[in-house]
């Protein structure tokens, strides 16, 4: 029996998925059509920007998730701990 993700994919992301590949195969061929690229090599047309498509993928996630971990990283400023250490302080005193 398949679990809850495996049936998410078939009814939901497979469908479209797959409706995004021969929207992509058309619009490819109609590219290489205007760029007079023969028939035979469309499929390495094909096969180039899928390659092209998927390594950008790979890249903005890396960049991406290199970007966040760098936000998440302490900021080592002297007056940044100062004013922490003054909030922390204050915590501890009640509120008027």
């Amino acid at each position: 029996m398949e679990n809850i993700y495996e049936q998410l994919y078939s009814f939901l992301a497979e469908p479209q998925m797959h409706s995004l590949s021969l929207e992509q195969s058309e619009l490819i061929k109609e590219l290489a059509a205007v760029l007079s690229v023969p028939p035979e090599n469309w499929l390495q047309l094909e096969d180039i920007i899928s390659y092209m498509r998927s390594q950008w993928g790979v890249d903005a996630f890396s960049i991406g998730l290199r970007t966040g971990l760098e936000l998440l990283t302490p900021y080592e400023s002297p007056s940044y701990y100062r004013v922490l250490r003054e909030l922390l302080a204050k915590l501890n005193h009640p509120v008027a």
